[in-house]
């Protein structure tokens, strides 16, 4: 006859060998990154940042920079959808003859845990805006997010791992006002990730901004970056729910006695 205590031992030694073996839980750390004309900036992350949000606010090369960034990062998989959030605006210094100069900024935190199920879909959604106090202005802006499945930081131009498609946007404005930044797609998804546990999400913005004068012009992007897990298909939902009951069915055969 079947009795369950007589496993008891061995339940108690499995159970403790896979809390032991476990990995130690995963920790976020961060990454802003700041390129003005391909030179790194070099800033740092503001005092106090906090294991779901952190960002920058410093005077670079022919910028201000605000960027702030907050995520739902958990240090678990109990959630279904991971996203990063960013906002991310530029301020142009660029003298009394105005210009042209390009700024890129690249957010970055690892640590994450990958939902359930692969492969990973990831999507990435923008939006923004330019303004100006009484100069002429015109921005080609980028925008673009990374899944990187080595959970390394993106401290260069160039973030590594699987992305999303360029979303770009442009908007020109005469004098003093407003004007949108539409990317298209307002929306980028790649459906076909790899996961790994942990990885790193990264979003890097870029714009290219032409002023005629000193007064402030601005440009600004809000961008989400998120995480789930691709669906199964139903057919194998349905075949993988019956691996159960064939199994348990097969033990019952095994143990009917003989005639």
């Amino acid at each position: 006859m079947f009795r369950f205590r007589n496993f008891l031992p061995l339940v108690a030694l499995l159970v403790g060998a896979t809390i032991l073996g476990a990995p130690a839980p995963a920790r976020a750390n961060f990454a802003v990154t700041v390129f003005v004309d391909g030179v790194n900036q070099n800033v740092s992350l503001d005092a106090g940042s906090d294991d779901n949000s952190f960002g920058v606010h410093a005077n670079v090369t022919d910028f201000k920079v605000s960027i702030d960034a907050l995520s739902n990062w958990a240090g678990s998989q109990s959630g279904s959808l991971m996203s990063s959030n960013s906002n991310n605006k530029v301020t142009t210094n660029f003298g009394p003859s105005g210009g042209t100069h390009t700024i890129e900024i690249v957010i970055s935190e690892n640590g994450w845990l990958a939902p359930t199920g692969s492969p990973l879909v990831v999507s990435n959604s923008a939006g923004g805006s330019i303004g100006s106090s009484g100069n002429s202005i015109s921005v080609a802006a980028t925008n673009q997010g990374f899944l990187d499945t080595s959970n390394a930081l993106a401290t260069t131009s160039s973030p590594g791992g699987s992305s999303t498609a360029l979303q770009s946007a442009s908007a020109s404005l005469t004098g003093t006002g407003t004007a949108s930044l539409n990317y298209n797609p307002g929306t980028a998804v790649n459906p076909n990730v790899p996961g790994a546990t942990p990885f790193t999400l990264t979003q890097k913005f870029k714009f290219t901004v032409t002023t005629n004068g000193n007064l402030a012009s601005t440009a600004g992007t809000s961008a989400t970056v998120s995480v789930t897990a691709a669906p199964a298909p139903a057919g194998l939902v349905l075949a993988l729910s019956a691996l159960p009951v064939l199994g348990v069915g097969h033990w019952l055969r095994r143990r009917r006695p003989c005639v």
